[in-house]
This record gives structure tokens, C-alpha cells and sequence, in this order.
């Protein structure tokens, strides 16, 4: 994804939730399916906080350090192949996106956000 289309990927979430907080809704809810989301939150918060990825990636059923090591390689394979640039939310985005517009537009219309994870 370009940055360009990050850019619009972000607007496609935050007008849709804009419209509907200016037609009185007073909660927005995000969901996620279970198909990399995790995968993907804990890439981005790595690369925000710098931390290490097995900080940020939780072990699920009780898995051991092995496991968690599995679980860890290809998130951290990603984002070294990547490079996204920790200053730049932006350039993160498309690197390893999410639900980000939805959730901004929740946060500029101070309107409570609800993630059903």
C-alpha cells in the first residue's frame, strides 16, 4: 500500500464514522475477525514504544517462551523488511494497518470508542 492509499485507507473509516456521530450516535464499536489483527496491533505498538516484540504480542492459550518465539518471528521478519519509521504514524499504517480512521474520527469527535476484540 502506498502511502497515498494509506491516506485514503484512514478517510474510508474516519467519514463513514464521522456521519454517523453527527446523526447522534453516541458509541463506536470495532470488531476484528481473528485474521492477523493481533499480529498487527502488537507490530504497531512494537515499532511505536520500540519494545521488544515479545512484549507486545500476548502467548493466547498459555503457550510457552518457544512458542511466543514462533509467534514473534515473522511480526519482527515484517517489520525489519518494512522499516516503517516510528515518527511517522503514516507510514506505519500501510506497513501494518488496522481500523485507524474509525478509531481517529471516535477520538476528534471526543466520542467513546469500544473495541469488541
Amino acid at each position: 500500500m502506498s502511502r497515498d492509499q494509506a491516506g485514503l485507507s484512514v478517510l474510508a473509516g474516519y467519514e463513514p464514522a464521522s456521519e454517523l456521530f453527527s446523526h447522534g450516535v453516541a458509541l463506536l464499536g470495532t470488531g476484528h475477525m481473528g485474521i492477523a489483527n493481533a499480529a498487527s496491533a502488537s507490530a504497531i505498538g512494537a515499532v511505536i514504544t520500540r519494545e521488544f516484540m515479545e512484549n507486545m504480542r500476548g502467548r493466547g492459550a498459555g503457550i510457552g517462551d518457544t512458542t511466543l518465539s514462533k509467534k514473534c518471528q515473522p511480526i519482527r521478519k515484517g517489520i525489519e523488511l518494512n522499516a516503517p519509521d516510528p515518527e511517522d504514524p503514516l507510514d506505519i499504517l500501510p506497513k501494518r494497518g488496522g481500523v485507524a480512521g474509525a478509531v481517529f474520527a471516535s477520538a476528534h469527535n471526543k466520542m467513546p470508542g469500544l473495541s469488541t476484540h
